[in-house]
């Protein structure tokens, strides 16, 4: 299947990586996570974490194109491991905007309308997280971490796990990360392989 079908509810496309030398990434992160902190105090931890994590596997960075933190993003991923690996179907509310969107193909034919609905609440979350951790997605939640994240840009700019499959953005509300958007569709090995792999050191 080609990455192109990531894309099933947001049509985005990947930042430029290689316009920018690495220093200069490095210098243009930190003036955004100052931005990004405004008047907010952060722990000396936090910012060593925010700073050395800011780039992405593809060397874009969160603050300056998702306006949020390494720290944010990664929470964000934390919290909705645990409410797609546990029980509890209120971990969902902290971990997502309700509603969420979904996209669904089957893969039979390349040119297949996804089949498009939301998950409205709780109950709704429960079964579809019962179908998908008896799939291949639930490798691509475990395996998730920062260093899998991929930013991307289009309508709503945020940063994606797994292939296109689920993803995060900023808003109002505390924490300010979370899942937006699901996309599924069928996982060959090579592309759950592509979706665990970190970024290099």
């Amino acid at each position: 299947m080609s990455a192109t079908v990531s894309w099933l509810l947001f049509p985005c496309v990947g930042f430029a990586s290689g316009s920018m030398s690495q220093g200069n990434k490095v210098s243009s992160s930190k003036a955004c996570l100052i931005a990004v902190y405004g008047s907010r105090k952060v722990s000396a931890d936090e910012q060593h974490f925010d700073e050395d994590h800011d780039l992405d596997r593809n060397g874009n960075s969160f603050a300056c194109l998702l306006h949020m933190t390494a720290t944010q993003a990664s929470q964000a991923i934390s919290q909705f491991k645990r409410a797609f690996l546990q029980d509890s179907a209120d971990s969902i509310v902290a971990a997502a905007r309700i509603p969420i969107n979904v996209g669904e193909t089957s893969g039979k034919n390349a040119a297949e309308t996804p089949k498009r609905f939301q998950i409205r609440n709780t109950a709704e979350w429960s079964a579809l997280r019962t179908r998908l951790r008896q799939s291949s997605y639930k490798k691509i939640v475990e395996c998730a971490d920062l260093s899998t994240a991929t930013i991307g840009g289009g309508s709503i700019p945020g940063f994606m796990i797994g292939t296109g499959n689920f993803w995060f953005a900023s808003g109002k509300g505390n924490p300010p990360v979370k899942l937006f958007a699901i996309n599924l569709y069928p996982l060959s090995e090579q592309l759950l392989a592509t979706a665990c792999r970190s970024a290099p050191d």
